[in-house]
């Protein structure tokens, strides 16, 4: 009987490593060349442009770990697998968030989930490291990434708009001072300077943002064509914005680059103003405990 017993499990484990020392063959592995394509695009060289959402903004502020998760960078790294290039973005030092100007901080760190005096989670600043990101110490050399927090349609082809002169007075953005190639140089102008072959361009959020997060303080510039006449938190003319993003798809489109528009969401959809409804109930209402077993 143990003979039998012993020959019985000899042959089922001869069977096993047998099944398991087999290989599956698939008729396209995917870690063999060919398998990923671009169709008609060229990923050799792609290019975004925008603004915060495409710079990889968070959380109040620009930090390292972000960037390093923008959208831009997650599609290049896809496209990686069809042709595309390096993909380089202006990078912070630090993931403290805070801008330095000449060593003097301008832009407060972060923000962090933290727990307030009162027990409740609250947004705090991250105080766990202090800036080390000075926008004088420029950027310099092959850039991919041109997302500009903060940046309106028409910023992006303002002269200027980096020029660390103007940062004080508001008429220059200190993300795009970071990167700029020239005091009076533009965004798309560098953009389309970096001669891409393909292109992302998602700019206008901005545009209507300000005016409904600061509850409606501002003025709607329709029919004023001049936007330099506009306050920040304006909603900027229809017109203006289409003229814009003509110019900047007419210009990064010069070199044959193919691309792709991103739409602009509805404002009110946002999670800042669905994560807490209009008027929400308060504890401190005696109706509260009677609408809540609703």
């Amino acid at each position: 009987m143990m003979k039998k017993f012993n020959l019985k499990y000899i042959g089922l484990f001869i069977a096993a490593a047998a099944v398991v020392s087999c290989e599956v063959e698939f008729d396209n592995p995917i870690d063999e060349a060919g398998v990923y394509t671009s169709g008609e695009a060229d990923f050799s060289n792609y290019v975004s442009v925008g603004n915060s959402l495409t710079s990889g903004y968070a959380d109040g502020a620009l930090y390292l770990d972000a960037q390093l998760k923008s959208f831009p960078a997650i599609m290049a790294g896809q496209m990686e697998l069809a042709g595309g290039g390096e993909f380089i973005q202006p990078l912070v030092n630090d993931n403290a968030g805070g801008l330095l100007a000449g060593g003097v901080q301008i832009l407060p760190n972060r923000f962090v989930l933290a727990v307030g005096a009162n027990g409740s989670p609250a947004p705090a600043v991250y105080t766990g490291e202090a800036p080390t990101t000075d926008i004088t110490n420029t950027f310099t050399g092959k850039l991919n990434n041109y997302g500009v927090p903060g940046a309106k349609s028409f910023h992006l082809g303002a002269p200027g708009y980096g020029n660390i002169a103007g940062v004080a007075t508001g008429q220059a953005n200190p993300y795009y001072v970071r990167f700029a190639s020239g005091g009076m140089s533009t965004v798309i102008g560098d953009a389309a300077a970096a001669n891409p072959s393909f292109f992302t361009l998602w700019i206008g959020n901005n545009d209507i943002l300000s005016f409904a997060t600061s509850g409606g303080i501002g003025v709607d510039q329709t029919g004023n064509f001049d936007p330099t006449s506009y306050g920040s938190n304006d909603i900027t003319d229809p017109n203006v914005f289409a003229g814009a993003v003509s110019q900047y798809v007419t210009a990064l489109t010069a070199n044959g680059a193919k691309g792709a528009l991103v739409n602009i969401p509805d404002v009110t959809s946002i999670p800042f103003f669905t994560t807490v409804p209009f008027a929400p109930l308060s504890p401190a209402n005696p109706d509260f405990a009677l609408k809540s077993q609703l």
